[in-house]
């Protein structure tokens, strides 16, 4: 439910907590959207040789954990890295979940529907996420 949170109340946080001007604010939504840009790549890569499933649970733990430290940050230099590392961390959990699920299916033709199932699961969750944040 809280994945998408980050992406979007960044800005308005930058401007409230941070004291940073609405132009530099928007940027901080650009810096996380390009690092989970890499986050979806470059663990996917890897995740070749470990298993999806062992890259996930690191990755989902590490974004976990980033969420709960983004209540105390108060400086613009704090905000961007945590916009870096959380945006590299999410991305990894959101590229990673197919793959993940796809390796657990022994059965392929049963692939296409435990995606779905999956996929309208998170769709509930994380429609309902953003609203109840804001």
């Amino acid at each position: 439910m809280g994945a998408y949170i980050p992406f979007f109340f960044i800005p308005a946080y930058a401007s409230a907590r941070t004291g940073a001007p609405p132009t530099l604010a928007f940027y901080f939504l650009v810096i996380l959207s390009g690092a989970s840009t890499i986050g979806r790549v470059i663990p996917n890569f890897l995740a070749d040789k470990t298993g999806p499933l062992n890259m996930l649970v690191p990755c989902a733990f590490i974004t976990a954990v980033l969420a709960l430290c983004w209540i105390p940050v108060s400086s613009v230099g704090g905000l961007a890295a945590f916009s870096v590392l959380y945006g590299a961390f999410s991305g990894a959990l959101l590229s990673l979940s197919p793959p993940s699920i796809a390796s657990l299916t022994h059965d392929l033709s049963r692939t296409g529907t435990r995606l779905g199932m999956a996929f309208a699961l998170a769709g509930v969750g994380l429609l309902i996420g953003n609203p109840v944040a804001g």
